[in-house]
């Protein structure tokens, strides 16, 4: 269990640091002056030597290579993000899956001096129902809704607060 400490470890570094890498370039890039746009389209590409998710790896303790698309219209967003997921051994019967797809959509928008984010996402495994049907899982797929807030005390320090709640949907019997 060590070990996987240590990748997660160097997973949060290497993220951190592409975090201020991003921040600094793009940083470069953005004025103050300038209009912000109604439209705006983001990708982002990403690997880690171990895909963990809330203190669970998705990939085995091994690397996961990820990327998404983030659209957003003015204080509407939707995104989509996939990467490859690896649960041999994290579940009882055969390794499942080799993807994962999320979707997301949401809203955000002030409230005084307090930014809030509600919106929701859909966690998809394609193929990982035929998977599971040997296991006692009927569906891997699940939503979840998220709310958040964040205040910026001074540039660049800010405090939020992230809720998530997760509704399980049965599309079929094991």
């Amino acid at each position: 269990m060590n070990r996987g400490k240590k990748i997660s470890n160097c997973s949060i570094v290497g993220r951190a640091a592409v975090g201020v890498l991003a921040m600094f370039v793009l940083g470069q890039s953005a004025r103050a002056d300038e209009p912000k746009k109604d439209w705006a389209i983001a990708y982002n590409f990403g690997a880690t030597t171990d895909y963990v998710f809330r203190g669970v790896s998705q990939s085995a303790e091994k690397p996961a290579v990820q990327g998404g698309v983030d659209v957003t219209y003015k204080q509407f967003y939707v995104e989509a993000w996939i990467s490859n997921v690896d649960f041999t051994g994290s579940v009882p019967g055969p390794g499942v899956g080799v993807v994962e797809i999320d979707y997301y959509a949401g809203i955000k928008f002030p409230v005084w001096k307090i930014d809030v984010d509600l919106g929701g996402i859909y966690y998809t495994y394609p193929g990982a129902n035929d998977n599971f049907a040997l296991t006692g899982f009927k569906e891997l797929d699940y939503f979840e809704f998220k709310a958040a807030a964040k205040y910026k005390i001074i540039d660049p320090l800010t405090v939020g607060a992230n809720v998530f709640g997760s509704v399980r949907v049965d599309h079929g019997s094991a």
